[in-house]
Parts: structure tokens; C-alpha cells; sequence
């Protein structure tokens, strides 16, 4: 596979081919391109937070939304039996660095942000990436994860290669669709509801590089963020306390 690098500064980019080629990013990108246009021009000052992947409430029992890939792939995982060792099909560790931000944080340093006077006097423009610097990584969060969904589903759950596990994500969709009439019956909904990664199939596909040459990895700077924010400076790491407690939550959640 031909892997490529790149870094994502905390600044106007006008790379074209910057964005994934996906409506939604290339959207977010075109807005930052005309914010910065509009502030150049008419000398207004703009803030532009990128946001990282934005997990459950680490204060409060607030839940993490299940349709969002992260809660899909592990919920999906106790009905597959298997649970991928990575979170990306290529071999560069970065790929499974846990940046997430707990929704409570993110909001304060979102606030904060937007309504602090930390700006650059160099540029118009102020870009900050809403992530983590406290890390982890899957790795270390496999374990707890394992036990949470080995307790829930009563049977072993094992660790495989990303490969392996999207091979059994689509033989899960084969054997649906393949039981299945032109209109969608109950049990096909509740297996759907069961498993949402059923849904996500073609991200997945991306997420673990299935699709075979030309994965590029991101490595995202957040220097000026964390100066910025008090509230990411102190951001507690997503840890296997926390994570077992959004797993029980998104199982809950399929009982209602």
C-alpha cells in the first residue's frame, strides 16, 4: 500500500486537493476559503475552530451518540464476535493516537475560543483544532473495551486485523441482504438497529484502506489551540474508566 504523511498546520490551506474527496470536507474547506476572502477584504477578524472527533461527556452521564462511527464500530464488534486491533488499515502508529475531546470540554474550549482575544496579530484569519494533547491510544484501550463487550455479549470477543474485521462486517451485509425481500422486513431492521455499522460499510472500507493504494495519513497540529484554551489544556485523557461507561450507555440505549 502506498502510504503518504501529511501535516495539517493550524492555518489556511490553499491546496486544493487538501480536503478528502468528500462533499463534506470539501465543503468545510470552500467555507474557510471564502471566510478568509471576507476578512481579508473588509479587514474583519475570524476565528475558525476545526473540530476532532468529539466523544461522550467525561463530567456527566451524557451519552455519545451510537450512529457516530466510533460507537457503530464497537457496537458492531459484539454482534461480529471480533474487534479490530486498529483504527486505520495501515501500519503508522499515529493512525490510533486518541485525540478525542469529551463533548463537555469541547463545548468550554469552543466558548472560549470564540469569545477569548487570543488572536495572531500576523493574520486575519485564526485557525485552532479542537483536540486532545492529553493522548492515548487504541491499543490501550483495547482491553477494557474487550471486557465491556465480552460481559455484555456473554462469549469471547477477539482482536483481529482491520482486514479481517471488515471481512466479517460484509459477510454480516451479505447474509441480510441475501435474506432479505425488495422492502426491508422487521427482523432486517432490528439487526440493522442491532449492528449500525451495517450502515457505515463504505466508510469503513476508507477508514481501514480497503480500497487498496494511496491512504494518507493526517497528523494534526494543535500548538496554538492548547496555548489558547485552558480548557483543552487541562482536558483529562480518555481513559478505560470512562470508556467502559460509554460502552454501557450505547448498549442501554438498543434496549429502549
Amino acid at each position: 500500500m502506498n502510504l503518504e504523511q501529511s501535516y495539517i498546520t493550524e492555518s489556511i490551506t490553499t491546496d486544493m486537493s487538501a480536503p478528502p474527496s468528500v462533499g463534506y470536507s470539501e465543503s468545510k474547506y470552500i467555507a474557510e476559503r471564502l471566510l478568509a476572502h471576507a476578512a481579508s477584504k473588509h479587514n474583519l477578524e475570524v476565528k475558525i475552530l476545526r473540530l476532532g472527533i468529539i466523544a461522550g461527556a467525561f463530567r456527566s452521564n451524557g451519552r455519545w451518540n451510537s450512529a457516530d462511527w466510533i460507537p457503530a464500530l464497537i457496537l458492531g464488534s459484539k454482534v461480529l464476535g471480533v474487534l479490530p486491533e486498529s483504527l486505520s488499515g495501515n501500519e503508522i502508529e499515529s493512525e490510533d493516537i486518541i485525540d478525542w475531546v469529551p463533548i463537555d470540554v469541547a463545548a468550554d474550549a469552543i466558548a472560549e475560543l470564540s469569545l477569548g482575544d487570543f488572536t495572531d496579530p500576523n493574520h486575519s484569519v485564526n485557525v485552532f483544532h479542537i483536540l486532545n494533547p492529553h493522548q492515548t491510544t487504541w491499543k490501550a484501550l483495547l482491553p477494557s473495551i474487550t471486557a465491556s463487550l465480552q460481559n455484555s455479549a456473554h462469549r469471547s470477543i477477539q482482536v483481529v486485523s482491520p482486514a479481517e474485521w471488515i471481512l466479517h462486517l460484509r459477510n454480516s451485509a451479505s447474509t441480510l441482504l441475501s435474506s432479505n425481500k425488495d422492502v426491508p422486513d422487521e427482523a432486517t431492521i432490528s439487526a440493522i438497529r442491532e449492528n449500525p455499522a451495517l450502515k457505515l460499510i463504505a466508510f469503513f472500507d476508507a477508514q481501514f484502506g480497503a480500497n487498496g493504494e494511496g491512504h494518507v495519513t493526517r497528523k494534526w497540529e494543535y500548538t496554538r489551540a492548547e496555548q489558547a484554551s485552558r480548557n483543552l489544556r487541562s482536558a483529562p485523557a480518555i481513559n478505560e474508566t470512562v470508556m467502559a461507561r460509554w460502552i454501557e450507555q450505547w448498549i442501554e440505549s438498543q434496549l429502549k
